[in-house]
C-alpha cells in the first residue's frame, strides 16, 4: 500500500506546497514507512504536528505567523480571516490556530484570537 497528500497554503499571494508525493507514480512505499520518516522528522524538529495528519515545518510555522502579524495589524481576527489569510480551509485553519494559542503564539479574546506580544510570549 502506497499514499500521496500534500498541504497548500498562501504566502504573499503565492501558493506554497508541503508535499510527500509517495504514489505509485513517483515513490512507492508502505505506510508504515511513511509514518517512520514522519515520526523521525518530529523527533528532529524539522516537522510539527498540527493536528492528526496534518504537518508543517517551523519555516511554514513562522510564515504563517508572519502572515498574520501582517495581516491583522495588531487586531484580534476571526477564525474566518486567518482562513481566508491562508487560502485555506477551516479543516487546516482551525487546527492552525489551536496550534498556535497552545504554544501561547495566539490567545482568545471571546471569539477572536490575538497574536501574543513576542516578549509576554516568552
Amino acid at each position: 500500500m502506497s499514499i500521496a497528500f500534500r498541504m497548500a497554503f498562501r504566502v504573499r499571494g503565492r501558493q506554497l506546497w508541503l508535499a510527500f508525493f509517495l504514489a505509485a507514480q513517483a515513490v512507492p512505499a508502505p505506510i508504515q514507512a511513511v509514518q517512520e520518516i514522519l515520526k523521525l522528522g518530529v523527533q528532529a524538529g524539522e516537522i510539527a504536528v498540527v493536528a492528526e495528519g496534518v504537518f508543517y515545518t517551523p519555516r511554514q510555522l513562522a510564515a504563517i505567523v508572519e502572515i498574520a502579524m501582517a495581516r491583522s495589524e495588531g487586531r484580534p481576527f476571526s477564525a474566518a480571516e486567518f482562513r481566508d489569510w491562508l487560502g485555506t480551509s477551516r479543516k487546516y485553519a482551525i487546527p492552525l490556530l489551536e496550534h498556535f494559542g497552545a504554544r501561547r503564539v495566539t490567545m482568545r479574546v471571546a471569539d477572536l484570537h490575538a497574536l501574543v506580544e513576542r516578549d509576554k510570549a516568552r
